[in-house]
C-alpha cells in the first residue's frame, strides 16, 4: 500500500532562489473555501498553504536542498544573467491565461493543475537554455501546478485521493507577471522579491 511522505521542510529557514507567479487575490478566494474543506476533512495528516502563498513556479535557480557551496554564492555568481536575460524573455510575452480544472493527490502533495497556450513552458524552455542554472538544481516539470496541501503525517494515499475525489476545480487565473524570489522561509512563507516581470499585451 503507497503512503503519503512527510514533508519535513515547512516552516525551516533556508535560501532559495526562484521564478514564479503568485496567484491572484481572485484565485485565492476561489480557493479558499476548498482550502479550508480539505483542512477539516484531512485533519492532522496534512498542512494546508495559506492562500497568500499559494504559488506557480515557473524555474527554480536554487532549491531547498544541500549544494556543494552557499546558495547565496551561487545565485550571486551569476544574479546578473538571472535578471536581465529574464527580463528579455518575459518582454516577449503577453498575460497567460491557465485553466485549473484538475486536483491530483501525490504522496508528496495535492496540487492543482493547469493548461494553458503553451507560453508557461516556452518560458520554461528558454530559461533552461539561456541561464547558467547550477548542475545540482533538478531542472522544471513540465506541468503547470500549484501545490495546496503537504503530508504531515503517513497515511493511505487512497484515503487521500477518496478525499480529494469529492472536490473539484474550475478557476480561470491570468498571470500578467512573473517574480524573481529570495526565499527565507519554506515554503514562501517568508520571502523578498528581488525582481518582477510584468507581462505586456
Amino acid at each position: 500500500m503507497i503512503s503519503t511522505q512527510i514533508t519535513t521542510t515547512i516552516g525551516k529557514s533556508k535560501d532559495v532562489y526562484c521564478f514564479l507567479a503568485l496567484l491572484s487575490t481572485d484565485t485565492q478566494r476561489q480557493l479558499a473555501s476548498l482550502l479550508a474543506e480539505l483542512s477539516a476533512e484531512l485533519g492532522d495528516a496534512a498542512w494546508v498553504m495559506p492562500a497568500e502563498a499559494l504559488h506557480i513556479t515557473l524555474c527554480e535557480i536554487v532549491q531547498f536542498k544541500d549544494y556543494s557551496q552557499d546558495p547565496q554564492k551561487i545565485y550571486e555568481q551569476h544574479s546578473t544573467e538571472y535578471i536581465h536575460r529574464t527580463a528579455d524573455i518575459m518582454a516577449k510575452y503577453d498575460p497567460i491565461t491557465i485553466s485549473f480544472d484538475l486536483l491530483h493527490v501525490s504522496p508528496q502533495a495535492i496540487i492543482i493543475k493547469g493548461t494553458d497556450n503553451g507560453s508557461f513552458n516556452q518560458i520554461r524552455k528558454e530559461q533552461v537554455d539561456l541561464l547558467p542554472l547550477p548542475a545540482e538544481t533538478k531542472m522544471p516539470p513540465d506541468i503547470i501546478h500549484s501545490s495546496i496541501a503537504r503530508f504531515v503525517k503517513e497515511v493511505p494515499l487512497e484515503d487521500v485521493e477518496r478525499i480529494v475525489k469529492k472536490h473539484s476545480i474550475n478557476i480561470q487565473e491570468t498571470v500578467s507577471e512573473f517574480k524573481l524570489i529570495h526565499g527565507l522561509v519554506s515554503p514562501l512563507l517568508k520571502y523578498e522579491v528581488i525582481q518582477s516581470y510584468p507581462l505586456v499585451e
